[in-house]
């Protein structure tokens, strides 16, 4: 499922890194450590020159890669919003346990995907009652939890109260293999759309084709090219 629609025809993931407040075992791992207790802070400048470069093709949805980061707790995360919305819309994965009155600019074209980590369970009330809030706001949520370990029967009720389903999700230790169950193998001469349709930033402000090719671009392609990349990536097209 995804927020974006025609009305945003092309997508960037946005990294960014930083502190988080919870220590969830799928994303520390054994070591147990916050990976970015100091954030890396974003060009915004330059960010602003690379969605107008996006912008000559239209809106852009945007996907805010925060793994390890709780986005909340970003410095900038209130202006990158901000920038990101002016220029299309943003979804943002979020533990939310913190209200988004006091991190978020306003709902027009954010949308949030709140995880009920292990850590919010302690205090669920006070999820609930944030997700209330973020809803009475305006916000649009998707609620999601981890199906290997949590009783979700109660979570259910609670969250269909307000108009949400609870979408269960398996999360796993870092590094560990995962393949897309819905990966097609596609042929060698498949054109790649990434850097064109769809473009990854790094958490340092650096244009790229995707997380798997973050070799620098200076601007979005202009079409479709070949990539090297797996056959199964699932931005690449076979050719017509």
């Amino acid at each position: 499922m995804t927020y974006f629609t025609e009305n945003d025809p092309q997508t960037a993931t946005l990294q960014i890194k930083g502190p988080c407040n919870y220590l969830c075992w799928y994303c520390v791992g054994e070591k147990k450590t916050m990976a970015h207790p100091v954030p890396v802070m974003h060009d915004l400048q330059k960010l602003m020159q690379i969605y107008v470069s996006l912008q000559r093709r239209g809106a852009v949805g945007t996907t805010m890669y925060a793994n390890g980061t709780e986005p909340a707790l970003h410095p900038q995360i209130q202006q990158i919003v901000e920038l990101c919305t002016a220029f299309g819309s943003i979804e943002i994965l979020t533990n939310l346990s913190i209200p988004v009155s006091e991190w978020l600019p306003g709902p027009a074209n954010c949308f949030l995907q709140a995880t009920i980590h292990p850590e919010a369970e302690q205090d669920i009330d006070g999820f609930l009652d944030r997700v209330q809030e973020a809803q009475d706001l305006g916000y649009t949520l998707r609620i999601q939890f981890d199906s290997t370990r949590i009783e979700a029967t109660d979570y259910r009720e609670r969250l269909a109260i307000l108009g949400i389903k609870l979408k269960p999700l398996k999360l796993r230790m870092p590094g560990s293999e995962f393949q897309r169950p819905d990966s097609i193998p596609c042929p060698a001469e498949a054109l790649c759309m990434s850097g064109y349709d769809t473009v990854f930033i790094t958490s340092t402000t650096v244009l790229c084709r995707c997380n798997r090719n973050i070799v620098p671009l200076h601007k979005p392609l202009s079409a479709p090219t070949s990539c090297t990349h797996s056959a199964t990536c699932p931005v690449r097209r076979a050719p017509k």
